[in-house]
């Protein structure tokens, strides 16, 4: 009886486990997925100058975190074998790039709508944060 409970949470933990479970690695890719869909979400809110100034800041900060997860990610792909290393990029390649897109998108916008000099180069300086 109590053999066969076992096996019953044993099973459930693996059915609610299995959709969810994600290695560090991609824990990492996820997050900084989020990250850059956040900076491309701010970059949306961008009107004016005084928008521009407020998504700076917002970036900024964003781009910290993207660092620190990046700086991460790089310590953690070093145990990745060449097959995990391809498993990730054909997962997380596609989505960085249409996020990509929609940044570069966003910024061309801004430098067409945005005609401050100054707001434009807080944006650059947020963006470059980011490595």
């Amino acid at each position: 009886m109590l053999k066969n409970a076992l096996m019953a949470v044993a099973v459930l933990g693996l059915v609610v486990c299995l959709p969810g479970c994600k290695s560090k690695q991609e824990q990492a890719a996820d997050q900084m997925i989020d990250v850059m869909q956040d900076i491309a979400n701010a970059l949306k809110t961008v009107k004016d100058k005084e928008s521009a100034e407020a998504a700076a800041t917002q970036i900024k900060d964003l781009a910290k975190k993207g660092s620190e997860i990046g700086k991460e990610y790089k310590e953690l792909e070093k145990a990745m074998s060449k097959e995990e290393r391809k498993k990730m990029d054909e997962t997380y390649e596609p989505k960085v790039e249409a996020i990509g897109k929609q940044i570069e998108a966003e910024m061309k916008r801004i430098a067409t709508e945005v005609k401050d000099p100054a707001a434009l180069m807080a944006l650059g300086a947020a963006m470059a944060g980011m490595k």
